[in-house]
């Protein structure tokens, strides 16, 4: 007697394909993660130290140099030297103050205030980087879900394919390469998900790594994967990559504190006063008296002007040329990341619509009709296995596209040094 259940079977197959509801929007547990990485991180706390290191510095820089104490002892007679000669004689007390110019002093305060803004805009850079380190980490583990949960599914229909080739096997209506070939779809999904599974791990250590201690992780699972939202033309940013990207505004501080070092340079053939004053105490030769005395002078540096003074305003005048030629750099290469993160972003929302409102549509089409067409007897089991596994890869490439779209967004949010919700034009439609 023919046996009529694995048309049934093979039609459970259908209801057990479905597709999942739409993510939610990032919420604030993402920002707080972030900003618990930046005040956990240990390079961040190091590069703090040395802009409180550089502030202290900041407060010796145009300060008067230590003065000079002196004490004389005088007319020894020669050639032997005896110490009551000098008593007899007379002693100076005296000390001497080296007297730089106010400009030469001005100048070395604002080269120590360009360190501390060079530091600080290393800060920055760095915090910006981490954050884009933290978000596409964050991201990354959120992915995973969506794709265990796509192979999940995918799962459960495979199981049931696997019951349905073998009643189609017992009703001599299949044949053994049927029940192989969807048991090897079962170890190849098996195989994946355990892959998935450890990626989430490698995610995980790397958020972990970011800090001293372990990532919240009931905070962490609070983070959805965000659906795909349209951004704005790049022409409304590329103009602001000079002011708005770390990189730029880092490269920008270096040539400020370049062209403070030139004026320091420029100044250094000035020469520097020095003020002194003495007081000779029984002084032989002026009846004994005491007398007070007061001493003035000046460094001559025209002396070292070619083979020191000018070499160093020349080596400080390259080093400003260079670090201007690094400024354009950083910029250009800001908007080359942008202009390249932000098509990024762009083709795969495209993409992602297309499969969202148009292929997978198609794929689900021809999946019912494979179903059904094996159930009337109408085609083989390698049809409908082709049309199953065509159908999951199809939203496996959607789900792709979704996270694609995001690293480009992310990756032009780091180039800009904003959050990425600045970038968002509107919901997603």
């Amino acid at each position: 007697m023919r046996n009529t259940c694995w048309p049934h079977v093979a039609f459970a197959i259908l209801l057990c394909v479905s597709v999942p509801a739409e993510a939610q929007e990032p919420s604030a547990p993402e920002e707080r993660l972030v900003m618990s990485t930046l005040e956990r991180n240990p390079g961040l706390q190091g590069q703090k130290e040395v802009i409180e290191s550089k502030k202290k510095a900041a407060r010796m820089a145009g300060t008067l140099p230590d003065p000079m104490a002196e004490v004389s002892l005088n007319t020894f007679q020669i050639p032997w030297v005896k110490l009551q000669d000098a008593l007899g004689t007379g002693i100076e007390l005296g000390f001497t103050q080296v007297l730089p110019p106010q400009s030469k002093r001005k100048a070395a305060r604002s080269t120590a205030e360009k360190e501390i803004e060079v530091e600080l805009r290393r800060l920055r850079t760095m915090e910006n980087e981490l954050s884009f380190q933290v978000r596409q980490a964050i991201y990354e583990y959120a992915f995973t879900f969506l794709v265990l949960e796509n192979l999940e599914n995918n799962r459960q229909v495979l199981e049931n394919s696997v019951r349905a080739a073998e009643a189609a096997y017992a009703s001599n209506r299949g044949n053994l390469a049927d029940i192989l070939t969807a048991q090897r779809e079962v170890t190849r999904n098996r195989i994946r998900r355990e892959e998935v599974a450890e990626e989430q791990e490698v995610w995980l250590a790397r958020l972990d790594g970011f800090q001293e201690q372990v990532l919240d992780r009931q905070l962490l699972l609070q983070v959805p994967f965000p659906e795909p939202q349209a951004i704005p033309p790049v022409a409304e940013w590329l103009d602001k990559v000079s002011e708005l990207s770390p990189s730029v505004l880092a490269s920008r501080a270096l040539e400020d504190l370049a062209e403070s070092r030139v004026q320091e340079a420029r100044l250094g053939h000035r020469p520097d006063f020095l003020l002194g004053a003495g007081l000779r105490i029984r002084d032989m030769s002026m009846d004994k008296d005491t007398f007070f005395a007061l001493r003035a002078g000046m460094t001559l540096p025209f002396f070292h002007r070619r083979d020191r003074y000018q070499p160093a305003l020349e080596s400080s005048q390259h080093q400003r040329q260079g670090a201007a030629r690094d400024t354009q750099q950083a910029v250009l290469n800001g908007r080359t990341a942008l202009a390249v993160s932000w098509r990024q972003a762009e083709k795969s929302l495209a993409r992602y619509r297309l499969y969202r409102d148009g292929l997978m549509l198609q794929a689900q089409l021809a999946y019912d009709s494979a179903v059904a067409a094996y159930g009337a007897q109408k085609a083989d089991f390698s049809s409908l296995m082709q049309s199953l596994v065509a159908y999951y890869d199809s939203r496996q490439e959607m789900l792709q596209n979704r996270k694609e779209h995001w690293m480009g967004v992310l990756d032009a949010a780091a180039v800009l040094g904003v959050n990425p919700a600045t970038l968002r034009r509107e919901k997603n439609q």
